[in-house]
């Protein structure tokens, strides 16, 4: 018998994720703006989602506790923009990834466009 493999790709579920709010891996391009949606969108990229929040890969350093307006670039003009708040960053590579929480949980229909 051989030893599970340790090794699964990001579409794969993972029994041993217990998260309350499961995350799902998939870059979905994004624009970011402050968190009145009032300065000129910047692009990002959504590496990871979940019901709480999400990480966001961006250029530019952003401290902890701002507050920031993200939509996905191909979402229809109706869409709402969606606040979060930064709650983590680590530099990664060329780029901060921003560990950040759902201000107000988006709708469902609305979530499934980071994911």
């Amino acid at each position: 018998m051989q030893p599970p493999s340790s090794a699964s790709t990001p579409d794969e579920s993972n029994p041993a994720d217990r998260r309350e709010a499961p995350r799902t891996r998939r870059q979905v391009r994004v624009q970011v703006t402050d968190a009145d949606a009032k300065m000129p969108p910047v692009s990002a990229w959504v590496s990871d989602c979940s019901l709480g929040g999400l990480c966001l890969s961006v250029k530019e350093e952003t401290p902890v506790g701002t507050v920031l307006s993200v939509r996905p670039s191909t979402a229809p003009a109706g869409v709402p923009w969606v606040q979060i708040q930064v709650k983590s960053q680590r530099r990664f590579e060329s780029v901060w990834e921003l560990g950040c929480q759902f201000v107000r949980t988006p709708s469902y229909s609305v979530l499934l466009m980071f994911s």
